[in-house]
């Protein structure tokens, strides 16, 4: 009888263990893999958002997760209407996963705070008033595990400086004059914002270098590049053109060529690295385009992973690093997705579980590297890219 009891005791300590483990338990709960939904804030063929998703894809199949798409067409109304719609599922997503809206936030994070569902966020730095009505991940909300986005001061920096350098080199002993061309400058989204900021740092640090003029359009490419043929009127002089994006960088040339200017008279670049970015800047046609924000949708799959194995993060805040692609940054990224490495990366070694493997001490973790420079260091270890 005693030897009984010890063997359900032993049972019963053994079963306690499994349950606390998150993996098991969520095996014991529901076998299958965990279901993740992310819902694009605009249409399927956007080109920068295409290339986040795809990535996210990449990482989501290397974990083993289960991954579906939703589109909200460029409408925050549409964003809010599908993720209340997968809430209200018989079966609900496991993780959501949200481009972070201001106005969407509010609405919610409740609601998916009262359906146990986990929510991560990313691409896009709240405001400070809305960071006041939500607070911080895993503060007022709980199931609200991270937020990430990109360091777009440093993007808008990195893309003017790279300008102003061409500049300098083309046009010695000469004033700069400079356009501006930034996506919606509002409380709603601080990206323009910052990316405008880091464009006037660079301003400010090169003595012939002078703004004559940003203008705001909404991420809109048509709309951004809309003042381009009354701004070179009034500042003929003007030849440095910066953007707030790709998108509006290449249609600025398409202007250009559209007004018979000739384009060996004007530099210009973007932001996002999207293939068609990448495409122009190896060409010569932009000066450079700023990007690894692309990446984010695949660190999201690595939070994921963590979060599965330690039912909890080690931070829940992450601003990711930005570059200026040089024609080494290009041929190496471009290669990367023209030989399908991206598809054949280990995202695993990117995860604090992974550290916490091959390391005894946890005061050595020095957060995620969630930038370009350990994503080739991974991709030269497994031999994906031929330098």
């Amino acid at each position: 009888m005693k030897r009984g009891m010890g063997t359900i005791a032993v049972l019963f300590v053994g079963l306690l263990c499994l349950w606390h483990s998150p993996i098991a338990r969520s095996a014991l709960i529901s076998p299958h893999p965990p279901r993740i939904l992310f819902i694009s804030p605009t249409y399927a063929d956007h080109p920068f958002w295409r290339l986040v998703e795809q990535q996210m894809h990449y990482a989501a199949a290397d974990f083993g997760f289960e991954l579906n798409v939703e589109y909200g067409n460029d409408s925050p109304l549409r964003v809010t209407r599908l993720a209340i719609q997968a809430l209200d599922q018989a079966q609900p997503p496991d993780f959501l996963l949200l481009q972070f809206n201001g106005p969407v936030m509010p609405t919610l994070l409740p609601q998916i705070e009262r359906h146990d569902v986990r929510l991560i966020t990313f691409n896009s730095p709240p405001s400070p008033h809305v960071q006041a009505r939500i607070g911080q991940p895993g503060t007022l909300y709980r199931h609200w595990l991270a937020h990430l986005w990109p360091d777009d001061q440093l993007a808008g920096r990195l893309e003017a400086e790279a300008l102003l350098r061409q500049a300098q080199q083309r046009w010695p002993n000469r004033q700069h004059t400079l356009l501006a061309f930034n996506g919606a400058r509002s409380d709603i989204s601080l990206v323009a914002q910052h990316r405008g900021e880091g464009l006037r740092q660079a301003i400010a640090a090169v003595p012939t270098a002078r703004l004559a003029q940003e203008f705001a359009g909404y991420w809109n490419a048509d709309k951004a590049t809309h003042p381009l043929q009354g701004a070179l009127q009034r500042y003929p002089d003007a030849r440095v053109l910066w953007s707030g994006s790709d998108e509006i960088a290449l249609r600025l040339r398409e202007l250009l060529i559209a007004e018979g200017k000739p384009l060996d008279e004007y530099l210009i670049a973007g932001i996002d690295a999207t293939p068609q970015g990448l495409a122009a800047s190896a060409q010569g046609q932009l000066v450079t385009t700023v990007g690894g924000h692309f990446m984010e949708g695949a660190w999201c799959m690595v939070l994921i992973y963590d979060y599965l194995q330690q039912d909890q993060l080690p931070a829940n805040r992450f601003m990711t690093a930005m570059y200026a692609f040089d024609r080494q940054g290009i041929g190496q990224l471009r290669q990367l997705q023209q030989s399908a490495g991206f598809s054949r990366l280990d995202y695993h070694v990117f995860s604090y579980s992974h550290f916490r493997q091959r390391h005894w001490e946890v005061a050595a973790w020095h957060g995620y590297p969630f930038d370009w420079p350990a994503v080739l260091q991974q991709a030269r270890e497994q031999h994906l890219l031929s330098e």
